[in-house]
């Protein structure tokens, strides 16, 4: 399961937490989308399906018209072929009316030609028309109900063709589609019935008689009323029980439509067609015929506006659907977006207080526990932070304790030399605060040679009061994330440099004495007598070891006020010229003091150095041997 999730994982932890929402929401946003668009499609699909079938009822409403005008064009027509010549000018008038429905139609089916395929039924029509209108006065009964029938049908099949066109025809509906039925169907059909009982019936009402072939027309026709009945009794039946708020509104029509066809019927079976000759009055006959047919038309009415009204709703209800899930959908994104703002901020103010934490645990190096309101993972998050800070606080106080009570300064600096932190120490040592300066400037040597160091080095540290402070500095690094730091540190060696000047002057002193001791132990000055000294020599003589002896000579004839210093050289192989120079000064010296220097003991090279001189030799005395020199010293100051 952990390497399932191993790519998610790793996703995640590369994003922030807008990109992480961004990619949840996209991830989300993908299938509600197409979700929403498929809704907002199916409601779009049913508005412009509604929109056509509205469109189609909107066609049927001149076809209605023109197929009133036609039934009541075919009932003039009997009137008149069956011998009523008053009948004549209504005729006339209807036929006139009719052309002119057919005109105002033919303008109207043009602005939905683009939307419905009516061009065949039109046609068809206006053929039928022309037809009828040819021998309109000269036809039979049977022959101007059979032209009226043509042309009804041609209205009824221009119906169908809508129907099927603007989609009424499979109306999802039961109520509306049951409506729409009876206002292509059922009541076209009725109402051709209806013109054909009347026109039939009427010409054998008034003849008197009644024809087999009237007698089986008007038995099928009247069969046709009654079976439309039912089917407009059966079909609002389910609309009513489907949709009752429709009842209140067309109860009566409906009622009314039954009623008159029932009655017209029974008529017609009773009086007309089971009878030998006929017993109805034409009069009543023609009012009930007239009166079924106007209620059929009424009905058609109703049924069209309440079809219209079921249809507006519907499209309401779709729109008012469509604006509902929009707004749900906007309400849920804007609710999304506020929920993401708000957790967003809630994880920021828990990262504001971990960086203030942090950031008071580094100026400060003191705890500053996290406090947050929160009970998600990141409450658990922060409980832990605290007790690592706790844990650290406390360790950095111990090192920090340590570093800032260290005698040696203690500084870090990164790359560039930028001081990042130095502790008590350094601002003793270096006289001044140096956090953020740069370390080759306070110490006074460049960075490259600085960072070459890799034993302790010294250095003499100018301060801001013009002073030196002498430093002791060992260089070490540090690792920190990708960052290298250096960490110096330095040691004051004041003290220590003082002590060791001290130390060096006394050795200096102690050597100097040491050899002034020596200098007397190699060339002690013996005192023979009140007058006389005599100092032996041994080893090479040079430059500064005769100045010490020709010190002590002076010195031990003046404190001794010694009349003859005898300088035995019998220890000394040789002397160069400056050596030899020095001791004829030497023997001046001695002079001046009122003394002689006898030299004894002189050997070749020595001698042949205090000729090379070429000083005044003449006042020099010398013997071969210490022992002779002594003798004679002593006889002659006895």
């Amino acid at each position: 399961m952990r390497v399932f999730f191993t790519p998610a994982t790793w996703l995640m932890k590369r994003l922030t937490y807008p990109q992480k929402f961004g990619l949840l929401s996209l991830v989300f946003a993908i299938p509600l989308t197409f979700l929403l668009s498929a809704i907002l499609t199916d409601l779009q699909r049913e508005i412009n399906y509604t929109r056509s079938e509205l469109n189609g009822t909107t066609y049927l409403q001149p076809l209605r018209g023109l197929m009133q005008s036609v039934v009541e064009q075919q009932l003039l027509a009997e009137r008149y072929l069956g011998g009523d010549q008053a009948s004549l000018s209504p005729l006339l008038l209807k036929n006139e009316t009719i052309s002119q429905q057919l005109e105002a139609f033919k303008a109207f089916d043009e602005q939905y030609k683009g939307r419905f395929d009516t061009q065949t039924q039109v046609t068809v029509l206006f053929n039928e028309w022309e037809r009828l209108q040819a021998q309109l006065t000269l036809r039979s009964v049977p022959d101007s109900n059979a032209a009226h029938n043509r042309v009804l049908q041609a209205v009824r099949a221009c119906m169908q063709r809508i129907g099927d066109q603007s989609g009424l025809i499979l109306d999802p509906n039961i109520d509306s589609y049951y409506l729409m039925n009876a206002l292509i169907e059922t009541l076209p059909a009725h109402q051709a019935a209806t013109a054909s009982v009347a026109s039939a019936g009427g010409n054998a009402i008034d003849r008197g008689t009644i024809s087999p072939e009237e007698r089986n027309t008007l038995t099928v026709v009247n069969s046709q009323l009654q079976e439309t009945n039912t089917e407009i009794n059966y079909s609002l039946g389910v609309v009513f029980n489907n949709n009752e708020a429709l009842r209140p509104v067309m109860e009566e029509s409906v009622r009314n439509f039954i009623q008159a066809t029932e009655e017209l019927s029974f008529q017609i079976l009773l009086q007309v067609v089971r009878v030998e000759t006929p017993t109805v009055d034409p009069i009543t006959f023609r009012q009930e015929t007239e009166r079924t047919i106007d209620s059929s038309f009424k009905l058609w009415d109703a049924t069209s506006t309440q079809l219209d009204a079921l249809l507006n709703q519907r499209i309401s209800q779709a729109q008012t659907r469509r604006a509902f899930f929009i707004s749900l959908i906007a309400l849920l994104v804007l609710l999304a977006v506020y929920l993401f703002l708000g957790f967003y901020r809630a994880v920021m103010d828990t990262v504001r207080a971990f960086q203030q934490a942090a950031g008071s645990m580094l100026t400060s190096n003191t705890l500053s526990n996290v406090k947050i309101d929160t009970r998600d993972e990141l409450g658990q998050v922060a409980t832990s932070f605290n007790s690592i800070a706790s844990a650290m606080v406390e360790s950095s106080s111990q090192r920090q304790a340590i570093v800032d009570h260290a005698a040696e300064a203690i500084i870090t600096y990164d790359q560039q030399g930028i001081i990042r932190s130095a502790n008590r120490a350094a601002e003793r040592i270096l006289g001044r605060n140096v956090d953020q300066l740069n370390i080759a400037e306070v110490l006074g040597v460049e960075l490259a040679s600085l960072q070459q160091q890799s034993a302790a080095a010294e250095f003499d540290v100018r301060l801001p009061n013009g002073e030196t402070q002498p430093v002791e500095m060992v260089l070490g690094t540090m690792q920190t994330g990708e960052q290298q730091l250096w960490i110096a540190f330095l040691r004051d060696i004041q003290i220590r440099r003082r002590t060791e000047q001290e130390r060096n002057q006394l050795q200096a002193e102690m050597i100097r004495g040491h050899t002034a001791m020596l200098a007397r132990l190699s060339a002690p000055l013996i005192p023979l007598s009140d007058t006389v000294m005599v100092m032996p020599l041994v080893g090479a003589l040079d430059g500064e070891r005769l100045q010490q002896i020709t010190n002590n000579l002076l010195d031990g004839i003046s404190s001794q006020r010694a009349r003859v210093a005898l300088l035995d050289m019998t220890g000394v192989p040789n002397v160069d010229r400056e050596v030899a120079s020095r001791l004829l000064r030497a023997a001046q010296g001695i002079r001046l003091l009122g003394a002689n220097l006898i030299l004894t003991g002189v050997q070749p090279d020595v001698a042949q150095a205090l000729i090379s001189v070429g000083g005044n030799l003449d006042d020099l005395q010398t013997y071969p041997t210490l022992q002779q020199g002594i003798r004679t010293v002593l006889r002659n100051h006895a």
